[in-house]
């Protein structure tokens, strides 16, 4: 008879204890998976017709995107790099910081940070343009992700978060 009270409490206390843990999950979801949306469109908006083939001088443009994932508030510094065949050249052509606030994913997609970017390159040749992703900066800085050369070559080994465009300049 003591047996069977006490089981019964340990089962009334283990049911009162999954219906809690039930409410928690309820009220309090765990996040879904943390990522950022890095992207670049060509001048139309589109994932086509990336300026690839250029003339000396003539100007290209793109489109720079990103979306926050991450359940946190992020401050993203995005670095573009021009760098020449076999590393002839590194070159920032541009650098800019940005804060954006975690985007809830719909079913409706939808941009939450777009820039438009344009270069032009004065040598005929075969060029990388490198769009490197720097998240939490700042704190951290670019320069606690390596030197420029560092930074440029973790991107090509797919180490930081990178997008590559590869320009051919055809002399007039």
């Amino acid at each position: 008879m003591k047996i069977e009270r006490i089981l019964s409490a340990f089962l009334l206390l283990a049911l009162l204890a999954s219906i809690a843990a039930l409410i928690y999950l309820i009220l309090n979801p765990p996040p879904g998976e943390r990522f950022t949306e890095f992207y670049i469109l060509g001048p139309k908006g589109k994932a086509s017709d990336y300026p690839t083939r250029l003339f000396v001088n003539q100007s290209g443009s793109l489109i720079i995107g990103i979306v926050n994932h991450e359940y946190r508030t992020m401050n993203y510094t995005v670095e573009i790099w021009r760098i020449g065949e076999n590393f002839s050249e590194i070159r920032l052509l541009e650098s800019f910081t940005v804060s954006l606030e975690h985007s809830k994913i719909s079913e409706q997609w939808k941009p939450q940070f777009k820039r438009n970017f344009s270069f032009s390159i004065e040598k005929p040749g075969k060029y990388r343009l490198v769009f490197l992703l720097l998240k939490d900066c700042p704190p951290k800085r670019p320069e606690d992700y390596g030197s420029e050369e560092e930074r440029i070559r973790k991107a090509i080994n797919g180490e930081l978060r990178s997008l590559i465009l590869n320009v051919e300049v055809l002399g007039i």
